[in-house]
């Protein structure tokens, strides 16, 4: 069966693994990567480490002058997330997709870049995901109950970090620990505020030859020169990675996040559909070999659990209650789409995750499906999701 995964739920172990694999000198699997926030899986946010109150925005100190970074003064900006970013890169460092299955379909240029720097046998990854994620009245206590998650025990810090550009915010996150074997070593990660409100994250990794000197990248940051000192067990690594963080600058793309009826494309020219959307919420579209899937998220802030439904044309739809790992059965529950009276199955995904889906024909092209997929923290954070899948229409 050809299609995508129904939720982009962030992993950063899927991530930083099918980052770095493609390296003939990483192998095995294991660490504790820098991950997306936990709550975009449903899970309700962590606290801030104990002693670590968020700070509010108008507390929040600008952080260190934005660190030296002269190896990099003369090289172009590179465009990042379809225009959202863009980072000035060492010379060799290159975009690079990550490998997928001819079945499935490639991540969206919106959604994510990947950046790889080899030397020697070394190599370096920069991660960029756009998290469809609001930074909200307190962006900074949204990245520490991020990381709350993603290290429990106080095992990673932030701190802000003053970049190149001042219509951006950002926060650095240092790994507290290393395992040197890991496939993928986190050195750094970045949460950075775009001037639309949204954010995306930057995850900083290097492989198990990048690790074996004492401090890290003894090839890959040979040209660097002098870098201010870092913290972490290779800092040299993270010096390195937090000098590129820096020069981090606002691209012109901006999310459209305003209310109202949108239309989406399926899979031909004249397969479309309209589909009310509340103001703040974010649409995206993946395509595959031979399908398409649109993804709606209601607005939520950094922290917050993630609410979104799916909306997939195609041939081959299968729920995915018949693919979970453990054995489920779901409830019917009435709904309305394309004007008609349907029912959705729910069922639980996960104890902080309820789903809801639907399988459909296609209501102007005979033998295409839709397969519409909920998904959110409980019923009540569900309820407008089917909302907006009440409200699809064809032209």
């Amino acid at each position: 069966m050809r299609r995508a995964r129904l939720f982009r739920l962030p992993s950063a172990l899927a991530l930083a693994c099918g980052a770095l694999l493609a390296c003939a000198a990483c192998s095995g699997s294991g660490g504790a990567p820098i991950k997306a926030p936990a709550t975009a899986q449903g899970e309700a946010p962590a606290p801030a480490p104990q002693g670590e109150a968020p700070i509010a925005p108008s507390q929040a100190s600008p952080g260190p002058a934005a660190p030296s970074t002269d190896f990099l003064g003369k090289r172009p900006a590179t465009s990042l997330l379809s225009g959202r970013l863009a980072v000035r890169l060492p010379e060799g460092a290159r975009i690079e997709a990550r490998a997928h299955s001819v079945m499935a379909a490639a991540e969206p240029d919106e959604e994510e870049t990947r950046v790889v720097l080899d030397a020697g046998d070394e190599r370096f990854v920069m991660m960029a995901s756009e998290l469809f994620a609001l930074g909200g009245k307190d962006p900074e206590g949204g990245v520490r109950a991020a990381m709350a998650a993603d290290f429990p025990g106080g095992s990673a810090t932030v701190e802000p970090l003053r970049l190149s550009d001042e219509q951006l915010r950002a926060w650095a996150v240092f790994p507290g620990s290393t395992n040197r074997g890991s496939v993928a070593i986190p050195v750094l990660g970045l949460y950075v505020l775009h001037p639309d409100g949204f954010v995306q994250r930057l995850a900083f990794y290097v492989n198990p030859p990048a690790a074996k000197a004492a401090a890290g990248c003894s090839a890959l940051a040979a040209g660097a020169g002098d870098l201010p000192e870092a913290p972490g067990e290779l800092p040299r690594c993270t010096a390195f990675a937090r000098a590129i963080a820096a020069t981090v600058s606002a691209g012109p793309r901006r999310i459209d996040a305003g209310g109202g009826e949108r239309a989406i494309k399926g899979q031909g020219s004249e397969d479309s559909f309209l589909v009310k959307v509340p103001a703040g919420a974010s649409t995206a579209l993946q395509r595959g070999p031979d399908f398409t899937v649109h993804r709606v998220r209601l607005p939520a802030e950094l922290g917050a659990p993630q609410s979104a439904i799916g909306i997939y044309v195609g041939d081959h739809p299968s729920f995915q209650y018949n693919q979970n790992e453990a054995k489920v059965t779901p409830t019917r529950r009435p709904g309305k789409v394309f004007g008609k009276a349907m029912s959705w199955q729910v069922w639980p995904m996960s104890p902080t995750r309820v789903m809801a889906e639907a399988i459909l024909p296609h209501p102007k092209i005979k033998g295409l499906m839709v397969h519409l997929f909920a998904g959110a923290a409980d019923d009540k954070a569900l309820a407008p999701l089917l909302d907006v899948a009440a409200s699809l229409r064809v032209p």
